[in-house]
């Protein structure tokens, strides 16, 4: 999967799980969005099912907005790419 298309995959989940459109991607999943922690488990968990990956509790903490995401999966990905290689 090539950086656009997983970015864009990470992207589509949090605006249906948020049910907004277009978010920013500094923008604060809690204190700009309105993301409580059950909507965040649920963003995490679509992310480990559509994406194959697992994501640790710590990245549950960490992933507070869009930037985020994609620095802990883009991290999850490089290392899963790096132990196939």
């Amino acid at each position: 999967m090539t950086n656009e298309k997983w970015k864009l995959t990470l992207r589509t989940i949090v605006e249906e799980v948020a049910e907004m459109d277009d978010i920013p991607e500094d923008a604060d999943f809690n204190d700009d969005l309105g993301i409580d922690s059950m909507l965040a488990i649920e963003i995490l968990a679509r992310i480990e099912k559509k994406m194959k990956i697992s994501v640790p509790e710590s990245g549950l903490i960490e992933m507070h907005s869009l930037n985020d995401a994609y620095r802990i999966v883009g991290n999850i990905l490089q290392a899963a790419v790096t132990s196939e290689g």
